[in-house]
């Protein structure tokens, strides 16, 4: 179990750090010239419309030479202003069992609807939702986030307060976001404009302002009693934090049609080198396309998650 916190929380914190910090960041064009990352720039919040979009996904956890788990998954739906849906199909594993992995999702307004066969729903809000898995989410990442009726505010709140977690969000504010983030803008192809982010989650966690940050609260991840940490112990588990991810990145190349500033297409690379532990390996294409008046609909019917639920966050978190 705390090899699992361990990975789970090292994995949160770099992503957390790799998204917060260049949404601070005003001034920098991260290696870009003026003209090429206010293309960049506008690509980001161009969409405003519905989108349909396809999907092909592969992630794996190595540990040694083994696969301990995995998917190889692929997908097609919309999202934007009316909501988000999903139908997915695949695989996944873990260990030598593999299943087949069909899912239906919907999102609309404040709910959740989701399905294994298309045809058959269970639905209900996200703090419905929440309320029924916090008792079972909670320990199970040693967060201790209270019972079942637990809302999204009260799991935000737990979190913020968990040893670390908010001096290493203020922190972040504090880190270049040069000093870990590059952009390239490739050579154009078929009127798309070819750019390449890539995060560095190895210099982020270097960073000498985060590394105490980091052991207290991977300190907590490991539930170690982080409180009683020294600031030279805190400082010294960062280090050792830093040196476990330093092969570890973040890669996004977007295709941007230079016409209309759009992203057209997207692969995302996630590559975690958690040495002395496990390789994780994460990848998404997608691809984008006009709706065509085509939006995400509720189903008629649906089970409450009360009804699905119940039973299994009793087993979870009993």
């Amino acid at each position: 179990m705390k090899r699992l916190r361990w990975m789970m929380g090292l994995c949160t914190l770099a992503l957390v750090g790799a998204l917060a910090v260049p949404a601070a960041a005003q001034d920098q064009t991260f290696g870009l010239s003026a003209e090429d990352f206010a293309l960049f720039s506008a690509a980001q919040t161009s969409i405003t419309d519905d989108m349909a979009y396809t999907y092909i996904s592969t992630f794996s956890v190595v540990q040694g030479s083994e696969q301990v788990m995995g998917w190889d998954v692929s997908g097609s739906g919309l999202f934007g202003p009316s909501g988000f849906s999903m139908i997915n199909s695949g695989t996944i594993s873990s260990g030598t069992q593999t299943q087949d992995a069909p899912l239906w999702l919907t999102v609309v307004g404040d709910s959740l609807y989701v399905s294994i066969d298309g045809e058959q729903w269970t639905g209900g809000t996200v703090e419905e939702l929440t309320s029924q898995l916090g008792s079972a989410l909670g320990p199970m990442m040693g967060m201790g986030m209270g019972g079942s009726g637990a809302t999204t505010e009260d799991m935000t709140s737990q979190l913020m307060m968990q040893p670390g977690v908010m001096e290493a969000m203020m922190g972040l504010s504090s880190i270049d976001p040069e000093s870990f983030i590059s952009i390239t803008r490739n050579e154009d192809f078929n009127n798309q404009a070819s750019f390449s982010t890539v995060i560095n989650l190895g210099d982020l966690a270097s960073n000498e302002a985060l590394a105490p940050l980091l052991g207290g609260f991977m300190g907590g991840a490991m539930g170690s009693g982080s409180t009683d940490m020294t600031d030279e112990q805190a400082a010294q588990m960062g280090a050792m934090v830093a040196g476990m991810l330093q092969n570890s990145t973040v890669t996004i190349d977007q295709f941007i049609n230079i016409d209309t500033q759009m992203v057209e297409s997207a692969q995302v690379t996630i590559s975690l080198d958690i040495q002395g532990m496990a390789t994780i390996n994460l990848q998404l294409g997608v691809e984008l396309a006009s709706a065509d008046g085509d939006v995400p609909e509720a189903p008629a019917e649906f089970a409450p998650f009360s009804e699905s639920l119940g039973s299994l966050t009793g087993m979870m978190g009993g």
